[in-house]
């Protein structure tokens, strides 16, 4: 059975993602399948 959905947690000010998190809200950035297709994390 493959997960579908996810929930990832994301607590903090993302300084280590820093430029992207300044524009962008962490929960929102895409996530990269092994695929290699930008998937977004909703």
């Amino acid at each position: 059975m493959k997960v579908r959905k996810a929930v990832i947690t994301a607590a903090a000010r993302g300084e280590r993602l820093y430029p992207v998190a300044d524009t962008i809200q962490k929960a929102m950035l895409p996530v990269v399948d092994l695929d290699g297709l930008h998937k977004p994390v909703l």
